[in-house]
């Protein structure tokens, strides 16, 4: 017996809420995990009060009941929120490949967001090809988050492309993720990023210019009923730069939050910056909408 079947059939599930594809995921996870990481992952589990679903079920969201979620058993970590693991899967009755994003936020394994909606032809369930783990709090300090080589950012060091475009907010730079853990965060996104996007990374992990955020990683992927999008910056416009899943060529869209519509503006992350910036009321075009 594998060790997910081993999990799977000694924690008491609450089956009426987690489906059973849902409670694979978050075996395989615990699976993988350190042994402090898998214990505060188990415990929490157990305190599962609602599960809401969204975009077709690409997106599980788990609440845990608060006043019984003891404080031992969060998992504590330099981000807000990030991905603790990506598992690679097939839904049964079809050879199509899915993946999972499990999401940690506040200390809590919050949610699953999926490349596809789970369902379609598996009858809830799905066969386990790889798992792999992220960041494991408990397996990492501080101090090997960041690239300990690296000297303090100063804004000349991003490189002219970004200082051409305007003025960088004073103390917004953060510094860039050691190349290890830059390279896992961006596996889930790693076939539609741009290039000088992943360039720029290994400089800087996060800054703000002009009423933009360059968000750095963690990448938040967001479920969406076609192709899931990665956040690459975002303003204070309610708009964003993202990429979307699965796209090839690595373009980089601009989004509107409030209406959806979207503009592609090529495959170069620095020159679509410099053109939201340059053209603040650019709204997405016919020609350049997308479906």
């Amino acid at each position: 017996m594998s060790l997910i079947q081993q999990i799977l059939s000694v924690i008491p599930w609450r089956k009426s809420h987690l489906r059973s594809y849902e409670m694979a995921i978050l075996a395989s996870l615990q699976s993988v995990a350190s042994a402090q990481t898998r214990m505060a992952i188990h415990n929490q589990l157990q305190m599962i009060e609602h599960i809401q679903r969204h975009v077709t079920g690409k997106e599980v969201n788990l609440y845990l009941h608060e006043h019984r979620t003891h404080q031992a058993w969060l998992l504590s970590s330099p981000f807000k929120e990030w991905p603790i693991a990506v598992v690679n899967c097939t839904l049964h009755g079809s050879a199509t490949p899915l993946r999972a994003s499990i999401w940690v936020a506040a200390g809590r394994v919050f949610s699953l967001v999926f490349s596809q909606t789970p369902i379609h032809k598996s009858h809830g369930e799905i066969s386990v090809l790889s798992i792999e783990l992220l960041f494991d709090p408990n397996e990492a300090t501080p101090q090997h988050v960041t690239d300990a080589d690296s000297p303090a950012v100063e804004a000349s060091s991003i490189g002219q492309s970004i200082s051409s475009i305007g003025q960088i907010s004073q103390g917004t730079l953060q510094p860039p993720l050691n190349a290890q853990l830059r390279e896992r965060f961006l596996v889930p996104a790693k076939d539609c990023i741009s290039i000088d996007y992943c360039d720029l990374l290994r400089k800087v992990n996060g800054f703000e210019i002009n009423n933009w955020t360059f968000t750095g990683l963690p990448l938040r992927e967001v479920a969406m009923e076609h192709s899931n999008l990665f956040v690459l910056a975002e303003s204070n416009r309610a708009e964003v730069l993202c990429a979307k899943d699965g796209d090839m060529a690595r373009n980089v869209f601009l989004l509107n939050l409030e209406d959806c519509s979207e503009t592609c503006l090529g495959q170069s992350f620095v020159d679509a910056l410099r053109t939201v910036i340059s053209a603040p009321n650019l709204s997405p075009s016919n020609e350049g909408r997308t479906p």
